[in-house]
């Protein structure tokens, strides 16, 4: 911010370092304000509507104390987190947890920059969705954990064009040694709809369906998320599973 103001060796403020939390100090020239505030780091804003003088106060953490405490706020500070717009968001998602190669070559990084992009619109689509439909927030992944199971579910997803092993080495591996329950797959995996095809495997004894709301045994299992599931003319958990509720 401060590059972008003319005769800026002129605006003397204080270094970061000696101002305390929630200090302020500012600068005004003809019908422009500039305006410094502590917050964990420094922030520099200008405006030609509101400056410092007017505070609100916010809630932010204290680690020595181990909990929240009031700080002043300058009002152009809540001001722009209360109205800023897509494009900032989306800038400020992005700068969380962005793509890192150390390359010179400019291709890569606009690559992964576009990367990153599709990302944060994804997650904010999928936000916006989950809120729809009145899921709790509680239940809603944040950024990082979306970014997690979306490389999840790439890094599990074969390759379209790859054939899996045939059923009968998938059943004689199925069948020897001790049975171990597979884990629930990605929600990614879960929910794409290809490739989620039933397999009958001869077993002595019928494996626990892993619907949540079956306690039913099942010899019919689930090729691609190698889950047993049960398959039949009264119950078609297999289905149930795999569709989104």
């Amino acid at each position: 911010m401060l590059n972008r103001v003319p005769d800026r060796q002129q605006l003397k403020f204080k270094d970061d370092k000696k101002m305390t939390r929630g200090e302020i100090e500012q600068r005004v020239s003809n019908d422009v304000v500039l305006v410094k505030w502590k917050d964990s780091k420094a922030v520099l804003k200008a405006s030609n509507c509101t400056g410092g003088t007017a505070t609100d106060i916010v809630k932010r953490y204290n680690k020595t104390e181990k909990c929240y405490v009031d700080v002043g706020a300058p009002k152009i500070v809540t001001s722009y987190n209360s109205f800023m717009g897509g494009v900032d968001v989306l800038d400020q998602s992005m700068e969380y947890y962005r793509t890192f190669m150390k390359t010179r070559k400019w291709t890569l990084k606009v690559i992964l920059h576009f990367i990153d992009l599709a990302m944060v619109n994804s997650w904010r689509l999928y936000r916006s969705d989950s809120l729809a439909k009145g899921i709790p927030k509680n239940r809603i992944l944040d950024l990082l954990s979306f970014r997690f199971e979306v490389a999840e579910t790439h890094i599990c997803t074969p390759d379209r064009d790859r054939r899996d092993s045939s059923p009968l080495l998938e059943t004689q591996a199925q069948t020897s040694g001790r049975y171990k329950p597979a884990n629930h797959p990605s929600v990614g995996k879960r929910f794409d709809g290809y490739e989620h095809f039933p397999i009958f495997d001869d077993l002595k004894a019928p494996r626990k369906c892993r619907l949540e709301i079956c306690s039913s045994r099942s010899k019919i299992r689930c090729r691609k998320c190698d889950i047993y599931l049960c398959l039949s003319r009264d119950k078609d958990c297999f289905f149930l599973y795999h569709q989104r509720n």
